[in-house]
């Protein structure tokens, strides 16, 4: 699947917002700061398997 990433600012942070690339965009991106940012990235580093035991890639 591919997605698009865009950067932006609320109440003067930066943040990341994760959407599906689709013909019909995504109404609500998926969007947070670089707090929880740095957190998803410490627990995928920490259990990288994650998403292989949890979730299976749909085509």
């Amino acid at each position: 699947m591919k997605v698009v990433i865009d950067s932006g600012e609320y109440k003067g942070n930066p943040t990341v917002s994760i959407r599906k690339d689709t013909e019909k965009q995504d109404r609500y991106p998926f969007s947070f700061g670089l707090g929880k940012a740095n957190l998803l990235l410490q627990a995928l580093i920490q259990e990288p398997d994650f998403l292989e035991k949890f979730v299976k890639e749909t085509k």
